[in-house]
């Protein structure tokens, strides 16, 4: 954890901040998606060991996991191996990948640190199949940083925060990652 998070702009019918500094920037949103739910987290450090290693980030992370109403938790983790090894100290049901797996509709929980580059390991494709995961029932909790997109990532390359994969992916849940810190 550490280093500075992005902003988040929460605007949907069925979407919620969850956590809110003391200015009023969303920290954490919830939104509603057919029959599951998706969690935005405006900086990876969210999604980290050593954020999980904190009692704070246990409490947070067993709190996300109860998002899910199956006994199971069957928990996918793309792009976050580390987090994942964390994961399996807690949690027995552990799949950890740094592609999206054929098959996401079998995990309860997924965990997802969205790309900062357009490349091929990350696609329009790819940002369908979490949208209908999550419309069929699935807990989706994501991070990305949208500074970040706009100043090193695609954004660098001319990609407009709009085309961004994790805006893409939430926009129509009520919740993008802006441009600013």
């Amino acid at each position: 954890y550490g280093g500075i998070p992005g902003n988040l702009l929460v605007f949907g019918k069925k979407a919620s901040v969850i956590l809110a500094t003391k200015n009023g920037q969303a920290v954490m949103a919830l939104s509603r998606y057919g029959k599951g739910k998706a969690i935005a987290l405006p900086h990876y450090g969210f999604l980290s060991r050593q954020f999980f290693n904190t009692n704070a980030g246990q409490t947070l992370i067993h709190n996300f996991t109860e998002l899910s109403q199956s006994r199971e938790k069957k928990i996918l983790c793309v792009y976050l191996n580390d987090f994942a090894d964390s994961l399996k100290k807690k949690y027995t049901n552990i799949t950890a990948s740094n592609t999206l797996p054929d098959k996401i509709g079998q995990y309860d929980i997924l965990f997802l640190q969205i790309p900062l580059n357009h490349d091929a390991s990350f696609s329009g494709k790819q940002v369908k199949r979490l949208k209908k995961y999550v419309h069929n029932g699935g807990t989706l909790i994501a991070s990305a940083i949208g500074w970040v997109f706009v100043a090193y990532g695609g954004g660098k390359k001319g990609v407009e925060l709009k085309n961004f994969y994790g805006n893409k992916l939430f926009a129509p849940m009520g919740i993008t990652w802006g441009g600013l810190y």
